[in-house]
């Protein structure tokens, strides 16, 4: 008993050394740390369970042909921006509204090659008319060269001006108008 009392004691001059405890009046905030210490804790153990699950994994092998994974990628963005602009264009093309119906084309086909034949029909009677033209000058030039050589018309015998004979052969209908 003695060994006790001197126990209890010597206990007793420790624990006077000691600070007193704070006053617990309010230990919600203390209840939620403890709660979430806790619950690091369990995510603590479950990362250590996840880690040693994959030190049993092996390393993915190295890939070589590196050149072949940089040309695949590139393809690849280029067709994600093929089919992203041609997304694009079907929606604003969706906006538009569908043309009417085609009506038959078949008479409006007929006009046109009419209408062509006619043109290429024009431009023939312009060449001719062109050619006319041009040998109406030269009978003329030709006729005018004769009177001034002869002078003398071979159906009465006068003397011919070659002017006065231009002038009257155009005045009466039968040369230019």
């Amino acid at each position: 008993l003695a060994t006790l009392a001197q126990k209890t004691r010597e206990e007793s001059i420790n624990l006077s050394g000691l600070t007193t405890p704070p006053d617990l009046f309010d230990t919600r905030r203390l209840s939620d740390i403890i709660s979430r210490i806790h619950e690091a804790e369990v995510r603590r153990r479950r990362c250590h369970k996840y880690a040693a699950t994959l030190s049993y994994v092996s390393a993915p092998p190295a890939i070589q042909p590196l050149e072949a994974l940089n040309l695949l990628i590139s393809r690849l963005k280029t067709a994600e921006n093929d089919v992203s602009n041609k997304k694009h264009r079907v929606k604003m093309l969706e906006r538009l509204t569908a043309p009417p119906e085609s009506a038959d084309t078949k008479k409006l086909e007929r006009l046109i090659i009419r209408m062509e034949e006619s043109r290429q029909k024009v431009d023939r009677l312009v060449t001719e008319a062109n050619k006319n033209r041009q040998a109406a000058v030269n009978t003329e030039a030709e006729l005018r060269r004769f009177i001034e050589q002869t002078r003398i018309c071979p159906t009465c015998g006068q003397e011919m001006d070659p002017e006065q004979f231009m002038s009257n052969a155009l005045n009466t209908g039968r040369g230019r108008p």
